[in-house]
């Protein structure tokens, strides 16, 4: 099944190179994200792992007051949190303390999803959803 996910997602993202490419070389856009989300690897810790996975910016200033309240439960976790959105990554190291590491996620194929996944090897992931 992964597969055809795959194919139909890289179809997409055919279709959309133009966009992306015009706003990657003219508007300055995804410059530090894109060629980030093809090779991201998560750190490496050996204490048990939090994910927390906010797409946008307001995910992310929500993020900023559970994460607190996270730490505070679970001292002993490392915290990560994943963004898909260079805004949201700035907001998030700018006003995220508490957290342990920041990445962006990797472009949602298989083949990049399933060895980020394992490296990281999370206890629990949390998605913010607005």
């Amino acid at each position: 099944m992964s597969f055809f996910y795959d194919v139909g997602l890289f179809i997409v993202l055919l279709l959309i190179s133009p966009k992306i490419l015009i706003d990657y070389l003219f508007h300055k856009k995804y410059r530090k994200s894109l060629f980030l989300r093809f090779r991201s690897t998560p750190p490496k810790t050996k204490k048990p792992v939090i994910w927390l996975h906010a797409v946008s910016l307001g995910e992310v200033k929500a993020l900023s007051v559970l994460i607190p309240h996270i730490r505070k439960a679970r001292p002993d976790c490392f915290i990560l949190i994943s963004t898909i959105t260079e805004t949201g990554q700035t907001e998030a190291k700018k006003n995220i303390f508490d957290a342990d590491a920041f990445c962006y996620l990797p472009i949602d194929f298989s083949f990049l999803m399933r060895p980020f996944i394992r490296a990281l090897k999370p206890a629990l992931l949390i998605l913010v959803e607005g």
